[in-house]
């Protein structure tokens, strides 16, 4: 893809209590106070963002665009990490969950850092040009040579404690800049990118909440998944402009005790 910029998409989200020296339930506190870090889980996560949109542009007097398509982005991390999800209890204003490393030299038990993955943005352009005026020629057809899959080789997910119940994730790729000199494909709404709380997502910068479960699920369970779903529809009208779109996103975290 031509002409990219760095856009959040919603998705991802959760995490899970953890296991300190292959015993009872860690967190934050307990893991400094015993002086020392273990690694208890490998974390991979995938998620999937659908938009279905429609359009018909009347603001031009002729050969506004008309008609529907999609774009689905699915996401992947390239490799299990190790980590320890745990409640710290000092984080937050009443503690949250935290996906700890452990970093030598640093300020002890921190949160993850963003790990990479790989984006695969899938665009639809169903529209063709409306009308023009009965005196002139037809309207000739939409540019779509950039339309079909393409891939974000870096795109990277981030995992944020919340609370104590929940945790936000929000995952960053590239998605294509229509206009006069972007990608020739419509993309609908989103084709700004994906921050814009309105079209997804559950907090301001487009995150996606995921419950977590009880700690002990994460002592009992050799392997534990944990998903989030977000739905939302909008409708735009103005100026002769008048669009939808049908957003939903899913996002899988899975956490395998080492």
């Amino acid at each position: 893809m031509t002409r990219v910029r760095l856009a959040k998409a919603a998705l991802l989200g959760a995490m899970v209590a953890a296991i300190f020296a292959g015993a009872s339930v860690g967190t934050g506190a307990s893991l400094r106070a015993a002086g020392g870090f273990k690694y208890t889980h490998l974390f991979t996560s995938t998620a999937k963002l659908v938009d279905r949109w429609t359009i018909n542009d009347k603001s031009f007097p002729y050969c506004g665009r008309v008609g529907n398509g999609s774009i689905t982005v699915t996401f992947r991390t390239t490799k299990a990490w190790r980590v320890t999800p745990i409640v710290d209890p000092t984080a937050g204003l009443h503690g949250r969950w935290i996906l700890a490393i452990g970093r030598e030299g640093a300020r002890g038990i921190q949160d993850e850092t963003p790990r990479p993955g790989l984006a695969t943005v899938t665009s639809v352009d169903n529209t063709t040009p409306g009308p023009n005026d009965p005196n002139s020629e037809p309207c000739r057809a939409f540019d779509k040579a950039d339309c079909g899959a393409s891939q974000d080789k870096h795109a990277k997910v981030g995992v944020t404690g919340y609370d104590r119940r929940r945790i936000v994730v929000d995952v960053r790729f590239n998605v294509p800049e229509t206009g006069s000199h972007g990608v020739r494909c419509f993309l609908g709404s989103l084709e700004g990118g994906f921050y814009d709380q309105r079209l997804g997502g559950d907090v301001r910068n487009g995150g996606i909440f995921v419950m977590m479960p009880n700690p002990q699920t994460f002592t009992r369970r050799g392997v534990v998944r944990v998903t989030g779903t977000s739905h939302k529809r909008i409708s735009t009208r103005d100026r002769g402009l008048s669009a939808t779109d049908d957003v939903t996103q899913t996002v899988t975290l899975t956490f395998t005790h080492i």
